[in-house]
């Protein structure tokens, strides 16, 4: 399990399209603006095997969805292309927000459910994902 700084470390340090989206994350100030929700870089960008026109992923914590989506459309609902719904209707689901926008040429989705990261099923597929790669002997870090 590796903390959000050692995604951002891995990102900085990673192939040309991981470093860009380092530098779109940096630059952004996404990560400032979900500090409160411990926002998770995760999906395919951050274990390599991301294609164009993959999405940048933030998983958050939020344990009230609906102070965590006023707050979101507070500080960043103004961005073009900016939009929240929810979900998790179903019996065997949890509640969850998602927000999609554009920063610069990435598209970012950002998920929230108040489920910690580390117990959200976007996390723990990359880490299933993230191990069978290392079993077949390709490199990244989650």
């Amino acid at each position: 399990m590796s903390t959000t700084a050692e995604v951002m470390a891995h990102l900085a340090s990673g192939n040309a399209r991981q470093q860009d989206a380092y530098h779109v994350l940096q630059s952004s100030g996404l990560l400032e603006i979900l500090a409160d929700y411990h926002p998770y870089p995760a999906g395919t960008v951050p274990i390599d095997i991301d294609i164009p026109g993959s999405d940048l992923d933030l998983l958050c914590y939020a344990e009230d969805l609906d102070v965590f989506e006023a707050e979101i459309y507070n500080r960043i609902g103004a961005i073009a292309e900016f939009q929240c719904v929810r979900g998790g209707d179903l019996p065997d689901q949890r509640p969850y927000v998602t927000c999609n926008l554009q920063v610069g040429h990435w598209p970012v989705e950002i998920f929230a459910q108040s489920v910690p990261v580390y117990r959200q099923n976007a996390y723990l597929h990359m880490i299933v994902e993230w191990r069978l790669l290392q079993l077949l002997g390709r490199r990244g870090t989650p």
